[in-house]
């Protein structure tokens, strides 16, 4: 899939290939629809805060999505590969994927 990613602080970002996220067993996989620039993007792409918002790198940044369920872990009851869905993951939107802990329905 496709993804931006941070790979070094204060550094441009890049558009790169990486693998889809495995999910658990209490996890969705979403297909990104849309995502949002947020200023806590900024901030922690420029490695000012790091001691206070710590980030692994490479980083895929994005904290808002919204997208289609693509795949449910086992564990997951209330939403179906087809449904529509919105959230906040904490990180990786800028991705075609991720995998997040769905809200119980």
């Amino acid at each position: 899939m496709k993804a931006i990613r941070l790979l070094e602080f204060g550094e441009r970002l890049v558009f790169d290939d990486v693998p889809v996220p495995a999910i658990a067993r209490d996890e969705v996989l979403v297909k990104i629809k849309s995502t949002a620039v947020n200023h806590i993007d900024l901030v922690k792409a420029s490695g000012a805060l790091r001691q206070i918002l710590p980030i692994d790198l490479p980083w895929i940044p994005g904290h808002e999505f919204s997208g289609i369920v693509e795949q449910t872990g086992t564990d997951v009851a209330g939403y179906a590969p087809g449904d529509a869905v919105f959230g906040t993951s904490g990180l990786g939107a800028y991705a075609e994927f991720l995998a997040v802990k769905p809200r119980p329905s």
